[in-house]
């Protein structure tokens, strides 16, 4: 196949991609929400506030973190501030880095081409349009229809944007993997911006990561130790500048509604109107992988990691970090 026809087909299937979602948002655009509470309202606010220029932690405490609600501005402003621009924009962006996700994973960890990326990038969405497509039901489900069918909804407090900051570290790693500082300093200006939850489990996982591979290198300890606290000091400082700027330097408000509010009062989290969705015993928390569909996953994830201890190789390496953060908070 030449590259004009790889280009072509690339490009078609882009168009097709962008067109369904396109159409998916606009339907769904339509039922907007109407309880305080819910996560869809909860984005809606962020996003007035953000159009409004308001500065997290001067102005107001932003929900599931700072930057999670930024992907979804120049769409919910371009279609009129209101809260069925912020409905079209939260289910036209999703999907879309949920697409993108594959496409990183597919480019950087398992080194396709181009044009294999952006085909492997539709799975997604064939999984989850396909019973209404082609007479596959049971496939679909087989390959995890549920599965991508929540993660393509925005209403679970947009969990695929907030799951992006660890492909997006994956890119950081592939891009300056021969120089540490440089990762630091670009990790520590984008942390701030994701939500706790991938955040602080992204950067462990990544400060695992390097030390493995300075004790790979059989780095003797004084060097592992100046190698490790050169690194975190760039970072953290780079991490307090950044956040400093974001919060127009009213941190503390944001701090405390972060580690003190929030971590205070988790009963919302659990479903406080039903026992079963807490978990008390390990039977529970088997219960819960099976109801949500997460088995897949795990399964995947475990076997990248039997691939990764046996190749030692940078991909599989890739493919492990990439699935660790993702992993913990499930």
């Amino acid at each position: 196949m030449s590259r004009i026809h790889r280009i072509i087909i690339g490009f078609t299937v882009v168009v097709v991609s962008i067109l369904t979602v396109f159409f998916h948002a606009k339907t769904n655009s339509f039922f907007t929400p109407d309880n305080h509470v819910d996560g869809a309202y909860q984005t809606f606010v962020s996003l007035l506030r953000y159009s409004s220029l308001d500065a997290p932690g001067r102005d107001f405490v932003p929900y599931i973190g700072i930057g999670t609600v930024l992907p979804l501005l120049p769409i919910f402003i371009f279609f009129g501030r209101t809260i069925g621009a912020s409905e079209f924009a939260a289910h036209f962006s999703v999907p879309l880095i949920v697409c993108l996700q594959f496409f990183l994973a597919s480019k950087i960890v398992w080194k396709f081409s181009y044009l294999k990326s952006v085909l492997c990038s539709t799975i997604p969405l064939i999984i989850v349009l396909s019973p209404n497509l082609i007479p596959f039901t049971k496939l679909s489900e087989f390959l995890g229809q549920s599965t991508f069918t929540i993660a393509l909804d925005p209403g679970g407090s947009l969990r695929p944007i907030r799951a992006f900051f660890p492909y997006l570290c994956l890119c950081v790693v592939a891009c300056w993997r021969n120089s540490p500082k440089r990762c630091a300093v670009v990790l520590g200006i984008v942390a701030p911006l994701a939500p706790n939850d991938f955040a602080f489990s992204t950067v462990i996982a990544l400060s695992a990561f390097y030390l493995l591979s300075l004790i790979v290198r059989k780095a003797n300890p004084r060097q592992l130790v100046s190698s490790f606290v050169s690194i975190a000091g760039v970072f953290v400082a780079t991490y307090i500048f950044a956040v400093l700027v974001l919060t127009a330097f009213h941190p503390f408000s944001l701090l405390r509604y972060n580690f003190v509010d929030v971590p205070s009062f988790q009963s919302w989290y659990f479903g406080p109107w039903a026992s079963n969705t807490r978990i008390y015993r390990v039977e529970d928390l088997l219960r819960l992988l099976l109801e949500e569909r997460c088995l897949i996953p795990l399964v995947v994830l475990i076997t990248i990691s039997a691939f990764a201890l046996k190749k030692r190789c940078l991909r599989w390496d890739f493919g492990l970090l990439w699935g660790g953060p993702c992993s913990w908070v499930l």
